[in-house]
């Protein structure tokens, strides 16, 4: 066989250089207790942050259960209680959706926590009032508490 035969590519002088380079550096594993646990660090930081970032919203896979358990009793005589639920689990909402849908409810504390997950969004710039939640903003403000009162005229106010 001779060097005309060769089917290989032939490499240009830096591709030799750089794969030489590469050999000898060595991309190995780290070496040391310090740089191991440096690495494993770094790989549970990125894991966390993929993780955070599939999330099905607040509170994970969790919160997507709560959430879900609200929307399905919406117009039933379990809402109040499934909004109670969201809310000893998770704390207000963050959406604007599920928040808006808490103003259902007749109970006073899964009133305020819709309120202040609207006003959470309100302040983060993600509230856009349509007509059918500023005309439910406009009946809470008339509400006998009068954290809920307060609550409706503030998200009312500047828009």
């Amino acid at each position: 066989m001779s060097r005309r035969d060769d089917e290989r590519p032939k490499l240009s002088f830096s591709e030799r250089d750089r794969l030489l380079k590469e050999k000898k550096q060595g991309y190995g594993a780290p070496r040391g207790r310090a740089a191991e646990e440096r690495a494993k660090a770094a790989t549970d930081e990125a894991l966390k942050q993929a993780s955070d970032l599939f999330a099905a919203g607040k509170g994970g896979a969790e919160g997507k259960r709560l959430a879900d358990a609200v929307q399905e009793a919406r117009g039933s005589a379990g809402f109040a209680q499934a909004c109670s639920e969201y809310v000893a689990g998770l704390g207000a909402p963050s959406d604007p959706k599920l928040a808006s849908a808490f103003l259902d409810a007749d109970a006073v504390p899964v009133l305020k926590a819709g309120l202040e997950g609207l006003l959470t969004a309100k302040a983060d710039g993600n509230l856009v009032l349509d007509r059918g939640l500023r005309s439910r903003l406009r009946m809470l403000a008339e509400h006998a508490d009068d954290d809920v009162a307060y609550g409706a005229e503030e998200l009312l106010a500047e828009q």
